[in-house]
């Protein structure tokens, strides 16, 4: 499975790039027990309410429903210090059994 989506990491990315204004962005992928979580946090202007609820925002839609068709969630929250943390989490699936080899006596 390719990280959670990398079509909406790349996007969080471009979105950073265009409208934040920042001069860093840290972009973190940790497996958490069942669940993959992507984290890009920028120390830009922040996103505000508005801006989350406007009708053209196809990037921040796009990459919510993507995140929901892989069963998952899209998180935006100010990170710490200023800017935008954009979060997405997916549960893995689980992993197949492992087939056991047949022993001979």
């Amino acid at each position: 499975m390719p990280p959670p989506s990398s079509a909406s990491s790349g996007e969080a990315l471009t979105n950073v790039a265009k409208h934040a204004g920042a001069t860093r962005v840290t972009v973190t992928l940790r497996r958490q027990r069942q669940h993959l979580t992507l984290s890009i946090c920028d120390n830009g202007r922040g996103i505000l309410p508005a801006d989350r609820l406007k009708p053209a925002s196809f990037g921040l839609r796009g990459m919510s429903e993507r995140a929901r068709a892989l069963g998952g969630t899209l998180a935006l929250s100010a990170a710490p210090g200023g800017g935008t943390m954009v979060t997405i989490k997916i549960r893995l699936a689980p992993a197949p059994a492992k087939r056991s080899e047949p022993t001979v006596e």
